[in-house]
């Protein structure tokens, strides 16, 4: 398993995580959330992009 992949499955289990505490009454800002989503796929596709030009 490649560290892409570690990472993707690692920021999963975050949000499922922050998904879990934000029901059971925890305070997290939605608008913090989509901005973590939205770097983090900026991110992935940075990495994807890379990926792609050494190969």
């Amino acid at each position: 398993m490649n560290l892409t992949t570690l990472l993707r499955v690692f920021l999963l289990a975050v949000l499922a995580l922050l998904t879990i505490i934000h029901h059971m009454g925890g305070d997290i800002r939605i608008g913090e959330l989509a901005t973590l989503l939205m770097l983090t796929a900026i991110y992935f596709k940075m990495c994807d992009q890379e990926k792609g030009g050494r190969q």
